[in-house]
């Protein structure tokens, strides 16, 4: 059976627009079955410590079925949590992160979602969130490109990310293809 291997974990703590503490996690991994064995790294999640456990309880639960191994082994549930609280603890500063670079964050799209936004006449309570997301779109942060996976079409918008108000302007120009399949993946280049 193939699963996860989990090789380390990061946090990088920071401030959110409303002063409190606020964490970007990311994780090295790799397939069991991929030779060589070469780890990249995934996005995790951000937010405040509870968004991080809340995902760390998801991954606990593919440590249970044996999907996700960190350090190639078993792991309980709850082992893994604590994990993640102690990374929690002992995170550095994402300003110190990235310094002069930047991550770069690519989001991924379903082609017919973006366009069924794209297309959709705004409904009246979320007109202005329709206009603001076009015009985010315009933003020269944002680069965009098609690609095909599989069967799918998809569209991969690249984006820098240097402070965590970054984060949350990505967050907030994406939310509303966020039901409609948005899937997140970083690059963490230099890292």
């Amino acid at each position: 059976m193939s699963y996860e291997i989990e090789y380390s974990k990061h946090a990088f703590k920071s401030v959110n627009k409303y002063g409190d503490d606020a964490f970007f996690c990311y994780v090295m991994i790799c397939s069991n079955n991929v030779d060589p064995r070469t780890p990249r790294p995934m996005f995790f999640a951000h937010g405040q410590a509870w968004n991080i456990i809340q995902q760390a309880c998801k991954f606990g639960a593919d440590c249970e079925s044996g999907g996700y191994k960190p350090k190639n082994r078993w792991v309980s549930p709850e082992s893994y949590i604590k994990n993640w609280r102690g990374v929690l603890k002992e995170a550095r500063s994402l300003e110190e992160l990235t310094g002069n670079r930047y991550i770069e964050m690519t989001v991924t799209v379903k082609k017919e979602a973006y366009e069924a936004v794209m297309a959709a006449e705004a409904p009246k309570d979320k007109k202005y969130s329709f206009e603001r997301f076009n015009k985010n779109l315009e933003d020269p942060r944002v680069k965009s490109e098609e690609r095909r996976w599989f069967d799918e079409n998809l569209i991969q918008f690249e984006v820098h990310i240097k402070t965590y108000a970054d984060v949350e302007f990505y967050q907030e120009l994406f939310y509303d293809l966020k039901e409609l399949n948005l899937l997140y993946f970083t690059d963490l280049r230099g890292v």
